[in-house]
């Protein structure tokens, strides 16, 4: 299950009480249910607007809340 977890800093992950993932909407208004197994890249990098310019190091789940490094997600 996703964990919502403080960092001090304000940054909180997803949380959800359905088993495997959560519902998350897009920014299109879509509603996708997301599993817990995403990748979510390196999530001890530095948060992601000290990276401006290159691709999120928090994996597919980063790419997914950011344009600035222009990843394409694809299929999730």
């Amino acid at each position: 299950m996703l964990q919502t977890q403080d960092s001090g800093d304000g940054i909180l992950s997803a949380s959800s009480k359905h088993s495997g993932g959560a519902q998350f909407c897009m920014a299109h208004g879509a509603v996708r249910f997301i599993s817990e197994n995403i990748n979510t890249g390196d999530l001890n990098a530095a948060p992601a607007g000290t990276t401006s310019g290159l691709p999120s190091p928090y994996g597919t789940f980063g790419a997914l809340g950011t344009n600035v490094g222009s990843e394409k997600v694809g299929e999730f």
